[in-house]
Protein backbone atom coordinates (compact mmCIF):
# COMPACT_ATOMS: atom_id res chain seq x y z
CA UNK A 1 0.00 0.00 0.00
CA UNK A 2 1.16 3.30 -1.00
CA UNK A 3 2.73 5.53 1.88
CA UNK A 4 0.58 8.54 2.49
CA UNK A 5 1.50 11.83 3.49
CA UNK A 6 0.84 12.80 6.85
CA UNK A 7 -1.77 15.49 7.80
CA UNK A 8 -0.26 18.40 10.48
CA UNK A 9 -2.05 21.24 11.44
CA UNK A 10 0.16 23.99 12.44
CA UNK A 11 -1.53 26.62 14.66
CA UNK A 12 0.65 29.51 12.83
CA UNK A 13 -1.52 29.04 9.87
CA UNK A 14 -4.39 27.38 10.90
CA UNK A 15 -5.28 26.23 7.48
CA UNK A 16 -8.47 24.60 7.37
CA UNK A 17 -6.74 22.29 4.38
CA UNK A 18 -3.93 21.03 3.14
CA UNK A 19 -3.40 21.03 -0.46
CA UNK A 20 -1.42 17.84 -2.20
CA UNK A 21 1.49 19.61 -2.63
CA UNK A 22 1.70 21.17 0.86
CA UNK A 23 1.19 16.86 2.24
CA UNK A 24 3.94 16.04 0.28
CA UNK A 25 6.25 18.54 1.30
CA UNK A 26 5.74 17.58 5.22
CA UNK A 27 5.94 13.95 3.50
CA UNK A 28 9.47 14.67 2.04
CA UNK A 29 10.68 17.28 4.63
CA UNK A 30 10.30 14.90 7.28
CA UNK A 31 12.04 12.06 5.55
CA UNK A 32 15.19 14.77 5.01
CA UNK A 33 15.15 16.05 8.51
CA UNK A 34 15.00 12.36 9.96
CA UNK A 35 17.47 10.53 7.56
CA UNK A 36 15.21 8.35 6.05
CA UNK A 37 16.35 10.74 2.66
CA UNK A 38 20.29 11.09 3.51
CA UNK A 39 22.27 13.44 2.09
CA UNK A 40 22.97 12.68 -1.47
CA UNK A 41 20.04 10.62 -2.00
CA UNK A 42 18.81 11.38 -5.65
CA UNK A 43 15.23 13.12 -6.34
CA UNK A 44 13.33 10.89 -8.16
CA UNK A 45 9.81 12.40 -9.05
CA UNK A 46 8.32 9.71 -9.95
CA UNK A 47 9.20 7.47 -7.14
CA UNK A 48 8.68 9.95 -5.12
CA UNK A 49 4.97 9.90 -6.62
CA UNK A 50 4.52 6.48 -6.33
CA UNK A 51 5.60 6.23 -2.73
CA UNK A 52 3.28 8.90 -1.33
CA UNK A 53 0.13 7.76 -3.36
CA UNK A 54 -0.13 10.95 -5.52
CA UNK A 55 0.53 12.55 -9.34
CA UNK A 56 3.61 13.89 -10.05
CA UNK A 57 2.58 17.48 -10.11
CA UNK A 58 2.17 17.75 -6.53
CA UNK A 59 5.62 15.93 -5.88
CA UNK A 60 7.53 18.42 -8.34
CA UNK A 61 5.43 21.64 -6.63
CA UNK A 62 6.67 20.14 -3.03
CA UNK A 63 10.38 19.52 -4.40
CA UNK A 64 10.64 23.06 -5.93
CA UNK A 65 9.50 24.74 -2.90
CA UNK A 66 12.26 22.17 -0.71
CA UNK A 67 14.67 22.94 -3.00
CA UNK A 68 13.84 27.38 -2.51
CA UNK A 69 14.19 26.27 1.46
CA UNK A 70 17.52 24.70 1.41
CA UNK A 71 16.56 20.82 1.88
CA UNK A 72 17.54 20.14 -1.75
CA UNK A 73 20.26 21.61 -4.64
CA UNK A 74 20.76 20.29 -8.07
CA UNK A 75 24.02 19.56 -9.07
CA UNK A 76 24.98 19.93 -12.65
CA UNK A 77 24.29 16.53 -14.71
CA UNK A 78 23.24 14.87 -11.80
CA UNK A 79 19.76 16.47 -11.00
CA UNK A 80 18.31 17.05 -7.81
CA UNK A 81 19.59 15.57 -4.81
CA UNK A 82 19.08 15.53 -1.03
CA UNK A 83 21.36 18.77 0.38
CA UNK A 84 24.74 18.33 2.96
CA UNK A 85 24.95 20.30 5.78
CA UNK A 86 28.77 21.40 6.48
CA UNK A 87 29.45 22.43 9.97
CA UNK A 88 29.86 26.06 8.58
CA UNK A 89 26.49 25.49 7.67
CA UNK A 90 25.65 24.24 10.91
CA UNK A 91 27.10 27.27 12.74
CA UNK A 92 25.16 29.80 10.55
CA UNK A 93 21.55 27.98 11.06
CA UNK A 94 22.39 28.16 15.26
CA UNK A 95 23.34 31.62 14.85
CA UNK A 96 19.82 32.52 13.17
CA UNK A 97 17.80 30.36 15.58
CA UNK A 98 19.42 31.97 18.13
CA UNK A 99 18.73 35.24 17.47
CA UNK A 100 15.06 34.15 16.78
CA UNK A 101 14.36 32.44 20.11
CA UNK A 102 16.18 35.04 21.81
CA UNK A 103 13.48 37.45 20.30
CA UNK A 104 10.64 35.11 21.12
CA UNK A 105 11.58 34.57 24.77
CA UNK A 106 11.66 38.23 24.75
CA UNK A 107 8.34 38.69 23.21
CA UNK A 108 6.24 36.12 25.17
CA UNK A 109 7.96 37.74 28.74
CA UNK A 110 6.20 40.79 27.61
CA UNK A 111 2.82 39.86 26.98
CA UNK A 112 0.11 40.20 29.19
CA UNK A 113 -1.48 37.44 28.21
CA UNK A 114 1.09 34.88 28.53
CA UNK A 115 -0.02 32.59 30.85
CA UNK A 116 -0.97 30.07 28.14
CA UNK A 117 2.33 30.16 26.88
CA UNK A 118 4.24 29.54 30.37
CA UNK A 119 1.35 26.63 31.19
CA UNK A 120 2.72 24.99 27.30
CA UNK A 121 6.30 25.44 28.37
CA UNK A 122 6.18 24.19 31.81
CA UNK A 123 3.90 21.37 30.56
CA UNK A 124 7.23 20.26 28.28
CA UNK A 125 9.59 20.92 31.10
CA UNK A 126 7.78 17.94 32.79
CA UNK A 127 7.98 15.70 29.31
CA UNK A 128 11.71 16.58 29.43
CA UNK A 129 12.03 15.52 33.00
CA UNK A 130 10.40 12.46 32.55
CA UNK A 131 12.53 11.47 29.37
CA UNK A 132 15.61 11.86 31.10
CA UNK A 133 16.37 8.45 30.75
CA UNK A 134 15.08 8.14 27.16
CA UNK A 135 17.26 9.87 24.74
CA UNK A 136 15.23 9.49 21.51
CA UNK A 137 12.01 10.68 23.70
CA UNK A 138 14.36 13.73 25.47
CA UNK A 139 15.35 14.96 21.97
CA UNK A 140 11.77 14.94 20.76
CA UNK A 141 10.78 17.06 23.80
CA UNK A 142 13.47 19.32 23.57
CA UNK A 143 12.80 20.09 20.13
CA UNK A 144 9.22 20.42 20.91
CA UNK A 145 10.38 23.03 23.52
CA UNK A 146 12.16 25.69 21.37
CA UNK A 147 9.34 25.45 18.91
CA UNK A 148 7.14 26.31 21.21
CA UNK A 149 9.21 29.33 21.91
CA UNK A 150 8.39 30.21 18.57
CA UNK A 151 4.67 29.51 17.87
CA UNK A 152 3.99 31.67 21.04
CA UNK A 153 5.72 34.51 19.80
CA UNK A 154 2.51 36.45 18.14
CA UNK A 155 4.56 37.37 15.54
CA UNK A 156 4.06 34.95 12.30
CA UNK A 157 7.09 35.75 10.18
CA UNK A 158 9.62 35.43 12.93
CA UNK A 159 7.35 31.84 13.81
CA UNK A 160 7.95 31.18 10.21
CA UNK A 161 11.47 31.92 10.08
CA UNK A 162 12.47 29.93 13.24
CA UNK A 163 10.49 26.80 12.27
CA UNK A 164 12.27 26.27 8.90
CA UNK A 165 15.36 27.19 9.83
CA UNK A 166 14.75 24.41 13.50
CA UNK A 167 13.87 22.34 10.35
CA UNK A 168 16.97 22.66 8.35
CA UNK A 169 19.19 22.11 11.95
CA UNK A 170 17.22 19.27 12.84
CA UNK A 171 18.98 16.70 11.01
CA UNK A 172 22.03 17.75 12.17
CA UNK A 173 19.86 16.75 16.26
CA UNK A 174 19.21 13.34 15.31
CA UNK A 175 23.30 12.91 14.61
CA UNK A 176 24.58 15.09 17.28
CA UNK A 177 22.28 14.02 20.10
CA UNK A 178 23.79 10.17 19.80
CA UNK A 179 27.19 12.03 20.27
CA UNK A 180 26.41 14.51 22.95
CA UNK A 181 28.10 13.91 26.79
CA UNK A 182 25.88 11.86 29.06
CA UNK A 183 24.63 13.71 32.10
CA UNK A 184 24.08 17.14 30.66
CA UNK A 185 20.37 16.52 29.77
CA UNK A 186 19.47 16.87 34.02
CA UNK A 187 21.06 20.55 33.70
CA UNK A 188 19.38 21.11 30.47
CA UNK A 189 15.89 20.45 32.24
CA UNK A 190 16.83 22.86 34.85
CA UNK A 191 17.75 25.84 32.46
CA UNK A 192 14.34 25.13 30.70
CA UNK A 193 12.84 25.46 33.86
CA UNK A 194 14.19 28.31 34.87
CA UNK A 195 13.71 30.16 31.44
CA UNK A 196 10.13 29.37 31.85
CA UNK A 197 10.38 31.17 35.70
CA UNK A 198 11.77 33.94 34.00
CA UNK A 199 9.25 34.11 31.41
CA UNK A 200 6.66 33.74 33.60
CA UNK A 201 7.63 36.57 35.73
CA UNK A 202 7.59 38.92 33.00
CA UNK A 203 11.17 39.33 32.95
CA UNK A 204 11.98 39.84 29.61
CA UNK A 205 15.54 41.32 29.68
CA UNK A 206 16.67 38.34 31.85
CA UNK A 207 15.02 35.79 30.21
CA UNK A 208 16.58 36.98 26.96
CA UNK A 209 20.23 37.18 28.32
CA UNK A 210 19.56 33.47 30.08
CA UNK A 211 18.08 31.91 26.84
CA UNK A 212 21.40 33.68 24.92
CA UNK A 213 23.88 32.05 27.11
CA UNK A 214 22.00 28.56 26.83
CA UNK A 215 21.44 28.72 22.98
CA UNK A 216 25.41 29.38 22.73
CA UNK A 217 26.48 26.60 25.02
CA UNK A 218 23.91 24.52 23.42
CA UNK A 219 24.77 24.97 20.08
CA UNK A 220 28.48 24.63 20.69
CA UNK A 221 28.34 21.18 22.24
CA UNK A 222 26.37 19.87 19.31
CA UNK A 223 28.44 21.07 16.96
CA UNK A 224 31.66 19.82 19.18
CA UNK A 225 29.66 16.17 19.11
CA UNK A 226 29.73 16.46 15.27
CA UNK A 227 33.32 17.82 15.00
CA UNK A 228 34.42 14.35 17.29
CA UNK A 229 32.24 11.98 15.26
CA UNK A 230 34.75 13.27 12.67
CA UNK A 231 31.99 14.55 10.07
CA UNK A 232 32.30 16.27 7.46
CA UNK A 233 28.95 17.46 6.11
CA UNK A 234 25.66 15.39 7.20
Amino acid sequence: MAARAPHHTDKTTAEPARSSADNCYEWIKRQIVTNGMPPGTAIDERQLAEKIGVSRTPVREAVLRLRSEGFIENLPRRGAYVRGLTVKDLRHLYDVVTALEVMAVGLIAGRQDRGGAVAELSGLCEELNKALDDPAQWTKADEAFHRALLTNADNPPLTRSGLLHRDLAQRAHFVADRARPKGTEKASVENHAKLVELIGNGDAATARENHFIQRERGSQTLLTAIEALGLQTL
